[in-house]
């Protein structure tokens, strides 16, 4: 997936969501021409970003892996996962997507999230 996706969030999304958006945004208001390159660079300052075209894998025969190396000056050598200590409890009201009944149908949104965290909050 790393040649179709420029930077992916490692580990727990709940933090590291709002450090994405805030570079982004950032990024945008200070420049007037987008240059990805650019932006990609501050993504991968965030803890927990890994922006694929900053690193060089090399791999075993079998296709597993042997290691990874930033290619580009800058960019951490190693990039943890985010984890967040306390996770928030669960909503008990869930959001209904807000969209218009087509052809006599509904759409429900029976779960949002992860499926780890489904499952913890059922065991209470």
């Amino acid at each position: 997936m790393h040649a179709f996706i420029d930077a992916f969030a490692i580990g727990e999304g709940e933090e590291v969501i709002h450090d994405i958006v805030n570079v982004v945004q950032k990024y945008k208001k200070s420049n007037i021409q987008f240059i990805r390159e650019e932006l990609l660079l501050a993504l991968s300052q965030i803890p927990g970003v890994y922006v694929p075209k900053f690193y060089k894998t090399e791999y075993f025969e079998d296709g597993t892996v042997t290691h990874t190396l930033p290619t580009t000056p800058g960019v951490p050598k190693v990039v943890n996962k985010r984890i967040v200590a306390k996770l928030l409890p669960p909503p008990l009201k869930f959001i209904v997507p807000n969209i218009e009944v087509i052809h006599n149908r509904v759409s429900v949104e029976i779960m949002r999230g992860c499926t780890a965290d489904v499952d913890s909050a059922r065991r209470g």
